[in-house]
């Protein structure tokens, strides 16, 4: 079972993702995840760290309103498959384990612990990880309890499941 929503952009031309002339970069291209997966389905924890972007930063409770614009922020968290997290969302819940809350097709990534996390605003985000020395795309932020709470990582699109679609109906 998987419930997640994924768009793909095409582009005509290739986009420059040059800075300008002595500046450092703004963003970086990411390669798009095969259909092999970064966790072994048993592992649980990925000793795999992954980077997240986004404009929010974790608000003091209650949620303050952000201005317009905001700079991009950046987390590393740690991953892990869909059932860990399920596990983890079920934790204090008044939901049986035999309903799951975060299904296949997703992947989480956070500390059990919280503290760091995508929040409000992040979604579509990017989830990378440095592989051989490239950045590939792993996730996409869709959804969260709260923003970095324990137990409630961040739950995102799993690109190895989406993949095979993509590279059958996208040319590269």
């Amino acid at each position: 079972m998987t419930s997640s929503s994924t768009k793909v952009l095409v582009l005509y031309r290739p986009a420059d993702c040059a800075p300008p002339r002595g500046s450092q970069p703004h963003s970086l291209p990411a390669a798009l995840q095969g259909p092999q997966s970064y966790l072994e389905p048993t592992a649980g924890v990925s000793r795999l760290v992954g980077d997240v972007s986004g404009n929010q930063e974790v608000p003091p409770l209650p949620p303050v309103p952000l201005p317009e614009w905001r700079p991009l922020q950046g987390v590393r968290v740690p991953l892990s498959d869909s059932p860990t997290c399920d596990r983890l969302y079920h934790v204090g819940a008044e939901v049986p384990l035999a309903k799951p809350t975060v299904l296949s097709g997703s992947l989480c990534a956070g500390y059990p612990q919280g503290h760091k996390d995508a929040c409000q605003g992040d979604s579509g985000g990017p989830l990378t990880c440095l592989q051989s020395g490239s950045w590939v795309l792993v996730g996409v932020v869709s959804w969260g309890k709260g923003c970095a709470l324990p137990n409630r990582p961040g739950v995102y699109t799993n690109m190895a499941t989406y993949s095979p679609w993509i590279q059958a109906h996208v040319s590269f």
